[in-house]
């Protein structure tokens, strides 16, 4: 029986094969380890504007001498909750905590600041500006 050097044996096709599927496997592992990696990010990052938006409105309150209402916000997608201890009166403190909601093992986003006031005119005794 003759041979054809030319060609490739029906084993070699086989292998040929299962080796570009492994290849092919391995890519799809890889793209679906970067999407979850984008929809953690984009999670994040959207906790991280929620919590800098009611940082910054209470920031703003302290220095106007207005004292933030602690507060809770609850939607669809997250909880923040809102905390400001003026137990400091010329250093208050902000706390911002983001608990995203329906995700598993998502861990909470919690933003905080200290803010100096020279001349503090705020205490715990001053009227609360509402929450937004």
């Amino acid at each position: 029986m003759a041979r054809n050097a030319a060609g490739f044996t029906l084993v070699e096709v086989l292998v040929a094969l299962v080796v570009l599927a492994l290849g092919f496997l391995g890519l799809e592992a890889l793209a679906l380890g970067i999407g979850r990696t984008l929809a953690v990010a984009e999670r994040q990052t959207e906790m991280a504007g929620a919590a800098s938006a009611y940082l910054e409105d209470a920031l703003s309150q302290l220095r106007q001498g207005r004292r933030p209402a602690d507060c809770q916000v609850d939607s669809l997608r997250y909880t923040i909750q809102r905390r400001t201890d003026l137990t400091r009166p010329t250093n208050p403190r902000v706390q911002v905590v983001v608990n995203p909601r329906g995700a598993a093992r998502a861990e909470p986003y919690v933003l905080r600041s200290e803010l100096y006031l020279p001349n503090p005119g705020v205490s715990d005794a001053a009227p609360q500006a509402p929450c937004p």
